[in-house]
C-alpha cells in the first residue's frame, strides 16, 4: 500500500537543510586552513577576521542543526 520505508524520499525541506550544512561545513573547513596559514605568517589582522568568520559561521551551523533536527523530530527520521 505504498512505498517501503527504506526507499521513502527525503523532504525538500530536509535536502535543502543538509545542503546547507554541507556547504557551511565546507566553508568552515576552509577557514579553519586559511586560518592556519594566517598564523604561520603571523598576519595578526588576518587571524581575528578569520576568526571572527568562523565564529559567524559556527553560530549559522548550530541553528541549521536545530532546524535539521526539528524537521525530524516532525517527520519521524525522516530525512
Amino acid at each position: 500500500m505504498g512505498q517501503a520505508i527504506g526507499s521513502q524520499k527525503a523532504r525538500p525541506e530536509v535536502m535543502d537543510v543538509k545542503k546547507g550544512i554541507m556547504h557551511l561545513l565546507t566553508e568552515i573547513r576552509q577557514l579553519e586552513h586559511e586560518l592556519d596559514e594566517a598564523k604561520s605568517s603571523g598576519n595578526d589582522a588576518e587571524v581575528k577576521r578569520i576568526r571572527k568568520k568562523l565564529e559567524v559561521l559556527r553560530d549559522s551551523l548550530k541553528k541549521w542543526s536545530h532546524l535539521l533536527q526539528l524537521f525530524q523530530d516532525q517527520w519521524g527520521g525522516e530525512g
